[in-house]
């Protein structure tokens, strides 16, 4: 998760919560078209390709 680029560790943050794209997006100010860019962003740069793998990695890893 520290490989994370700064603007995408508040959208991670909303992400390990489960919340929609749609949510997660209006509370970081952001399109729906921003908040999935996002998205993307972060399960190419920590290499998974789906919420719920990456979501049970960051709570193993005490996030």
């Amino acid at each position: 998760m520290e490989r994370l680029p700064n603007h995408l560790r508040a959208t991670f943050d909303l992400l390990i919560q489960a919340l929609p794209n749609k949510t997660i997006a209006k509370r970081l100010g952001l399109s729906e078209a921003t908040g999935r860019s996002y998205l993307s962003e972060i399960f190419t740069a920590l290499e998974y390709t789906n919420r719920g793998e990456l979501t049970i990695t960051a709570i193993k890893a005490g996030y």
